[in-house]
């Protein structure tokens, strides 16, 4: 345990020093409806935009568009420890991201997925848990081939009555379909905090901190992303 704890501690020292002139604002909307004991699904609109060239404003110019459905299962307990999910489906529209006067006027790019992951939380102390989630996303692109991505994502989570704060780190790496280079995708360092509102709705606001290398790149580039997420759900 205290190894992970060490190995997310030293991501956050070595990114932060890191200097990142991209700016960037995403929104994400879930509506969560169960299913069966144990099981809900989701369905999941997000929209990020991003500054444009020459400044930092970061809603000037799009940068995504999505719609993703996810199915989850967790374990029928009163302090479950694990969930599995299953995105059977996911379209997105992927803009370049803007490092020239003329990427704003390229042609964006369309992409399906799916996906599969496992998340875990541990307790570390009184209402402080250790999470950690895997996933892996086989993505389909009309411009380029196919290509596997694995996520791992560490961090730590502290709830307190009806607020969760969280820090953590994701590392997203190619392992398939990519040219030669192109293993590490990119690395998201970041935190938010998540209020439930009343028991259909939850907000979460954060930054995240993203060392990245596109596809189509060839050299690193990085953003500081300001996000917010709405979910509501369906109770019974």
């Amino acid at each position: 345990m205290k190894k992970y704890l060490l190995i997310l501690a030293v991501m956050v020292v070595g990114l932060t020093v890191l200097a990142q002139p991209h700016h960037n604002a995403w929104l994400r909307a879930t509506g969560s409806v169960p299913l069966a004991e144990g099981w809900k699904a989701d369905a999941e609109l997000q929209h990020r935009r991003q500054s444009g060239w020459g400044n930092t404003r970061p809603c000037h110019e799009p940068l995504l568009s999505s719609l993703r459905l996810w199915v989850h299962y967790t374990p029928n307990s009163p302090n479950p420890t694990w969930q599995l999910s299953a995105s059977p489906g996911a379209y997105y529209r992927l803009y370049k991201l803007i490092t020239s006067a003329e990427d704003a006027n390229k042609v964006p790019m369309q992409e399906f997925r799916v996906s599969a992951a496992i998340a875990r939380q541990d307790l570390l102390a009184r209402a402080l848990f250790l999470t950690n989630r895997t996933a892996l996303e086989y993505r389909f692109f009309d411009q380029l081939l196919p290509v596997l991505r694995l996520r791992q994502r560490l961090g730590v989570r502290y709830d307190h009555a009806a607020v969760s704060v969280a820090v953590y780190n994701e590392l997203l790496t190619n392992p398939m379909g990519v040219p030669t280079g192109h293993f590490f995708d990119h690395n998201r360092l970041g935190g938010g905090v998540q209020w439930r509102v009343e028991r259909h709705l939850e907000v979460e606001a954060g930054y995240l901190y993203i060392h990245r290398l596109p596809l189509t790149n060839l050299e690193m580039l990085r953003e500081r992303n300001f996000f917010l997420n709405l979910t509501y759900r369906f109770v019974r």
